[in-house]
């Protein structure tokens, strides 16, 4: 099985919701890390983040909360946040991730899911 990364793409300015869309995963995959640029999220910078991960199990016709992590200060010296799970029902060909990262204010950021 292949490690898959998937991502919103370069950092940009984001008010509100950026998703990496729903896709299908490997079903020999056990593992996600999902992790999100927060350089710009320094320390004096108040702006709420909170990056979440939706799965199916059967090809996208009803989607389940599976995790989340949130940041509601900045951090020194920090320039990626992220999370580490695993995955439910590993063997099942119709798993599908999808993900999302809101902010409170406008934020210069990127988001990455790499499921292995």
């Amino acid at each position: 099985m292949a490690t898959v990364t998937l991502s919103t793409g370069i950092p940009v300015p984001v008010l509100g919701t950026v998703n990496i869309a729903a896709s299908l995963i490997d079903s020999a995959a056990t593992s996600l890390k999902l992790q999100w640029d927060v350089s710009q999220h320094l320390t004096g910078n108040s702006a709420t983040m909170l990056a979440s991960v939706d799965v199916s199990l059967d090809g996208g016709l009803t989607w389940n909360f599976l995790c989340s992590a949130g940041r509601d200060q900045g951090y020194p010296n920090s320039t990626t946040a992220s999370l580490i799970h695993p995955l439910p029902d590993v063997g099942n060909t119709l798993r599908m991730l999808r993900a999302s990262l809101t902010t409170s204010s406008s934020v210069t950021t990127s988001m990455q899911l790499v499921v292995s």
